[in-house]
């Protein structure tokens, strides 16, 4: 894929529009929306003609790794055109389950114990409604059901293993699946004693409280949830125009936020409501109303939702539709459409396609005169064929008894690769259209926008080598490093939006979230992250307000204080073209860093107490409301940020990182500057690092001691030792781990004593 780079908040060209001759008063051209490339996609690839592919889950695991999973067609099939073999031949009593290591180029059956035959796990039982959920550890789960029971299955190799819980819950139709941090996992369902509830497993998906669980908002079958690893916060569409918000379900308090969705209702040709998180924290919503597909986002974490129509269609043709998302605004849609009205898709035949649409701005852009826009979508036809001719059943066992097509069930599905392209599951009937079962259809697109723009690429490890002697291992090899990816260091857990307004102060200065990151191992350079819920734009009041991140460097020889500044303008306090380290400042920015402070000098109205320092390349994103600094490591003028210095915040007055009104603003009251309710610092400078270690051949990498240190050169290559003294004779394996931060990658090699 020919990737495209273009940054959500693209720089535009402000032009003072003057015809000669023209009107007086010509309005000034204020800019465009960022440019996308068109959405294209490959060919569809039909990858199991014996299997079958009804209502498909599709997930993105971190490292890469693509799982597929499908109803077995047990219930989803077209009675006409009974018998079929491929309908009972390949029949396990479970879900199918596909995985694929090259983005979808291959794809492998997941059977028992990493074969391709039988179920992916033994205990297993459930033939229905396949779901996953990746937890923060990137624990993959999945779920299916049997109509008498729900079973829950965990693997901790990206998908090659499973171990099951066979009995999650009981007499339970449609259940979905979220998960959290290490082994939490959520499912709800629709009990058929209880109703809609919500239950949690914090070992794994081992036990469940299926007994009790938590009443769940709406009608009809429930629909997928969420959850924001960041906090833990849990969002569920409750299928009549609404989102449940579940703030603390990380404490066990289901305490519920009810966030109504403007024109929000129930799908027309179809029930099930669909959400997405960017990787920012916004949340989107699809519905559609059978001639319009429609997304609200919410930029609040849920509490308040604009509602846009992104694509119109003649009357009764659109159904399905499902969302996904990357990085801050990217969002991807895909959705079925007939190519003629559809008044009952259950007795009108009609041919299908698979449709898309994605964007840069999903929750709109501000242009160069500081005017918002909603939204800018692409929208491309992803499969040019049909996928399925005739009709769509979607009276669940009532089908079978009126002789109707359910072969595709009641919904796709779609995710976003680590490389940044969307991919989308459907259901194809299409290559043999005499088959009583659909098969897995599978479509990647090829051109328009990278949802992931700032995520480096796994750290790998190559081939190992492992050479015995006297009691010891040599153990040689190399990895490529990628990249530290975003790291929270607070979060506004309440979501309590802007400040209380006042006449002199309404700015909506409150943040929402702040991170820290490194994209490249290989570039001495950190980037600081703020999410404010509002971003004044830059005719704002000179020095009206100004971003402050305070913190301070531990090292071996002590603590420094630092601070990072953002603002508009900066007429009050350093006017220097140039700074005391000869730094030019760019034209029009005023990001700096200042050093050896005192106190904090958000605290104090008077003369700094953070001497200036150097200034820094930065931006403001109004469309993201973000703040970005970056922070250069190794710098000859903060020489203490560097690889291997701990940054932590800054306790010297100011408890907390804070949005802080510039002290030329009459009448500030400080009360509301400190605006975090939760800090999770403090932050460590990440450095490459190679471990190795020894277990028995076949051991889980992750009950590995890594205690060995092994030497690494500025190519990646790694050499050291390992003791083999005391181990019983048998089968072994060299275990190696990578990481840069919290991006690791481990690799074996066997040898036998």
């Amino acid at each position: 894929m020919n990737r495209s780079r273009i940054g959500a908040a693209a720089a535009l060209l402000l032009v003072i529009a003057f015809v000669p001759g023209g009107p007086a008063g010509a309005q000034e051209d204020c800019g465009q929306a960022p440019p996308m490339e068109p959405l294209t996609f490959e060919a569809p690839d039909v990858f199991d003609t014996v299997r079958a592919g009804g209502e498909p889950g599709i997930e993105t695991l971190p490292d890469g790794t693509l799982l597929y999973a499908s109803h077995a067609s047990t219930t989803l099939f077209y009675r006409d055109n009974m018998p079929d073999a491929d309908y009972a031949t390949p029949y396990t009593g479970s879900t199918y389950m596909w995985r694929s290591t090259d983005f979808g180029d291959n794809w492998r059956y997941v059977g028992l114990a990493e074969t391709e035959v039988g179920p992916h796990a033994a205990t297993i039982s459930g033939f229905s409604d396949p779901d996953f959920a990746v937890d923060s550890a990137g624990n993959a789960y999945t779920a299916g059901i049997n109509l008498a029971n729900v079973y829950v299955a965990k693997s901790s190799d990206s998908g090659k293993t499973w171990t099951g819980h066979p009995f999650a819950a009981l007499g339970t139709d449609r259940e979905w699946l979220a998960a959290d941090e290490p082994d939490v996992v959520y499912m709800n369902g629709n009990s058929l004693v209880q109703g809609r509830r919500l239950w949690k497993s914090t070992d794994g998906g081992i036990t469940w409280n299926f007994t009790s669980g938590e009443a769940l908002p709406g009608g009809g079958p429930p629909s997928k949830i969420h959850v924001d690893k960041s906090d833990g916060r849990l969002y569920f569409p409750d299928g009549g125009g609404g989102v449940a918000i579940y703030p603390n379900a990380r404490q066990d308090d289901y305490t519920r936020i009810d966030a109504e969705l403007p024109g929000g209702g129930p799908h027309a040709h179809g029930f099930l409501n669909a959400l997405a998180l960017d990787r920012a924290g916004n949340v989107y919503h699809v519905g559609n109303t059978g001639n319009a597909i429609q997304v609200s986002y919410s930029t609040d974490r849920g509490l308040t939702w604009t509602t846009q129509t992104i694509h119109n269609a003649a009357p009764n043709t659109v159904l399905w539709p499902w969302i996904t998302a990357g990085a801050d605004g990217r969002v991807g849609v895909s959705w079925f459409q007939a190519d003629r009205p559809v008044s009952s898709t259950d007795s009108v035949p009609a041919s299908y396609r698979v449709h898309a649409a994605q964007t840069l701005t999903g929750h709109g852009w501000t242009d160069e005169c500081g005017e918002s826009h909603p939204p800018v979508y692409e929208v491309a036809v992803a499969t040019p064929e049909p996928f399925h001719n005739g009709t769509i059943c979607s009276q669940g066992t009532i089908c079978q008894v009126g002789g109707t097509d359910r072969r595709l069930g009641d919904y796709h599905t779609n995710s976003v690769t680590t490389d940044g392209r969307m991919v989308i599951a459907y259901s194809d009937t299409s290559l043999e259209p005499e088959s009583a079962i659909s098969k897995p259809g599978f479509i990647r697109q090829s051109g328009g926008i990278d949802f992931h723009p700032d995520v480096p690429t796994p750290t790998t490890v190559g081939a190992v080598e492992a050479t015995p002697g006297g009691g010891t291992l040599a153990v040689s090899g190399s990895a490529s490093f990628g990249g530290e990816t975003p790291v929270h260091i607070a979060e506004d857990m309440a979501g309590d939006g802007p400040v209380s307004p006042d006449a002199s102060r309404d700015l909506g200065v409150d943040l929402t979230g702040a991170r820290v990151f490194q994209p490249d191992p290989d570039v001495p350079e950190l980037v600081f992250e703020w999410h404010v819920t509002d971003l004044p734009s830059p005719s704002s009041l000179p020095e009206a307000i100004r971003y402050t991140w305070p913190f301070k460097v531990v090292t071996p020889t002590g603590e420094k204080l630092y601070q990072l500044q953002a603002k508009y303008s900066n007429l009050a306090s350093i006017t220097l073209a140039d700074d005391p380290a000869g730094h030019a400042r760019p034209p029009g920015q005023f990001f700096q860093l200042r050093g050896n402070c005192v106190a904090n000098y958000p605290m104090s109205p008077g003369p700094a107490n953070c001497p200036h320092i150097a200034w820094l390349t930065g931006s403001f994103d109004q469309a993201g409301k973000r703040v970005r600094i970056r922070l250069p490591l190794n710098a000859p003028y903060a020489p203490d940020i560097k690889p291997g210095a701990a940054l932590q915040r800054n306790l010297v007055i100011n408890l907390t990182i804070t949005a802080s009104y510039q002290a030329v603003v009459s009448n500030a009251d400080t009360s509301d500057e400190a605006l975090w309710e939760e800090e999770r610092g403090p932050y460590t400078v990440p450095t490459k690092d190679v471990r190795l270690g020894i277990a028995p051949a076949g051991t889980d990498p992750d009950a590995v001691t890594y205690g060995a240190p092994a030497a690494l050169d500025a190519d990646g290559g790694f050499s050291g030792d390992l003791s083999t003294v005391g181990l019983d004779p048998g089968a072994y394996a060299v275990y190696v781990k990578a990481c840069f931060a919290a991006n690791c990658g481990v690799a074996t090699a066997p040898f036998t004593i």
